[in-house]
């Protein structure tokens, strides 16, 4: 369901849905939530607002963090968050002095549930500032942010235990291994191209005017950036670790390989050295040479039958022995 809805902020709130919102006035700012925007929103709202159309289209396919201009401040930050499973969402912002336009690409009851949280902090007349209202944004979106790094540390703490309880499942423990790396390497792109536009909030590069309590307030959701990226470096790390226990329970599953394969090996070359001996001395007599005495003995046959058995008796024993059969 395509939705737009708008918070005309003033002496009052006026709040409504779709595309007859009122255009502020000098004094007054509007607020305007937009998820999976239509051509027909894209148009009116690029026209009232003077964006280019181009924003719009572009936002949905970005696969990072990415700042787009400064005047007005246009950027797209890739939100991580946790319903069934993580989802990646981008979201558009537009600042402008009277207008905060926030765009997102898929339906989100996180999203809609983040911006009923900052209508509802406007009814205190001291939070009706565009810039509090984006701080409020951004700070309730990054916050979430832990709630993903934690699911995904109890991902990493149930593959450990797997790796070390069903080391045979190598092929789907290495992959799962494999995807923790490649997701931790995108979140710590994104948590660093989003720090580097709040830092540009708070260097006064955005061109809207913000109270040093606000700054500060920018300072707290920067420093939280920063923490999240530390900790997506040492859940990398972890990550490292985890590659080299799989590794580990590779290597010995081939060792054991080896081994097995070198006792094989071992009774392969014990039979046939025991069963070499028996047949040397049925080739010897096999000959066809005229002069052979034993031939004619009355026991040469027992002789020779047991002369065999006591060959690859004592083969045996000297074999086993050695722990090789």
């Amino acid at each position: 369901m395509h939705m737009l809805r708008y918070t005309l902020v003033s002496s009052s709130l006026k709040e409504g849905q779709g595309l007859k919102y009122p255009v502020p006035k000098k004094s007054e700012f509007i607020i305007l939530f937009i998820e999976q925007p239509t051509v027909l929103e894209i148009e009116k709202v690029s026209s009232d607002f003077d964006i280019h159309p181009e924003h719009f289209e572009r936002f949905h396919n970005e696969k990072r963090s990415v700042r787009y201009s400064l005047n007005p401040f246009i950027f797209v930050i890739l939100d991580f968050y946790l319903e069934k499973d993580i989802v990646q969402n981008p979201i558009l912002f537009i600042l402008q002095k009277n207008c905060l336009l926030i765009a997102v690409n898929n339906l989100s009851e996180t999203h809609t549930k983040l911006y009923q949280t900052i209508i509802s902090s406007l009814k205190n007349p001291k939070n009706r500032k565009i810039s509090t209202v984006l701080y409020e944004f951004l700070r309730d979106d990054i916050r979430a942010n832990y709630d993903v790094l934690e699911f995904m540390d109890r991902q990493m703490s149930a593959l450990e235990k797997r790796i070390l309880t069903k080391p045979k499942d190598a092929e789907q423990n290495m992959g799962e291994v494999m995807g923790l790396r490649d997701q931790f390497n995108l979140m710590q792109r994104r948590f660093w191209e989003s720090s580097k536009i709040i830092y540009a909030f708070k260097t006064g590069l955005v061109g809207i005017p913000m109270d040093r309590e606000t700054l500060k307030l920018l300072d707290d959701v920067y420093d939280t950036v920063m923490h999240q990226i530390d900790i997506v470096t040492s859940h990398k790390e972890r990550v490292v670790e985890l590659l080299f226990l799989q590794s580990t329970n590779i290597s010995n599953e081939l060792s054991q390989t080896s081994v097995e394969l070198n006792v094989v090996m071992k009774k392969m070359t014990a039979l046939t050295i025991i069963l070499m001996i028996p047949t040397l001395i049925a080739s010897m007599y096999g000959m066809n040479f005229r002069f052979m005495p034993e031939i004619y003995w009355k026991y040469g046959y027992v002789l020779a039958l047991g002369l065999m058995i006591i060959a690859a008796y004592v083969g045996y024993r000297l074999f086993h022995k050695k722990e090789w059969i």
